[in-house]
């Protein structure tokens, strides 16, 4: 699997202390580099991956400290994907039919479903309707009554 760099929890934590420390709120932080205060939020949260080079640069810039400071809890690991970035990165093409936004939110929403499945003696019956209905909704047909 491809080896990646990404932030740890450790330089989410230090983006918002800095910030908090020089009394900026996101909007403030947000109109002196440029970057959008959700997506400064996600990166103090930890739920986005890592920014990129320019990025980070002005989050330094702002906060007035040196770029390597800002970037130590960069670490390297293996690259995954999230399913709604691959499944929303370019149209998706099924059976020569090009699906629809509503559509691959459908499918994605299926995936998940199974995900979650037990899957076990007592939960397959149930969960085998389950999956009828989301392919039923995906073709745009009725539910069908789950079976005892």
């Amino acid at each position: 699997m491809k080896q990646v760099k990404v932030f740890d929890e450790a330089f989410a934590d230090k983006l918002k202390r800095l910030r908090k420390a020089r009394g900026f709120s996101l909007q403030r932080m947000s109109d002196m580099t440029g970057v959008s205060p959700s997506y400064i939020s996600r990166l103090e949260r930890n739920e986005k991956q890592s920014p990129s080079f320019p990025i980070l640069v002005e989050l330094a810039r702002a906060l007035k400290v040196d770029v390597l400071t800002l970037a130590e809890g960069l670490v390297e690991q293996d690259e995954v994907v999230d399913l709604y970035s691959l499944m929303f990165k370019s149209p998706l093409r099924v059976a020569d039919k090009i699906l629809t936004e509503e559509e691959t939110r459908q499918v994605i929403h299926l995936i998940e479903r199974i995900a979650k499945f037990d899957w076990n003696e007592q939960t397959m019956w149930r969960e085998l309707c389950e999956v009828g209905n989301l392919i039923s909704a995906f073709k745009g047909r009725h539910d069908v009554e789950p079976r005892t």
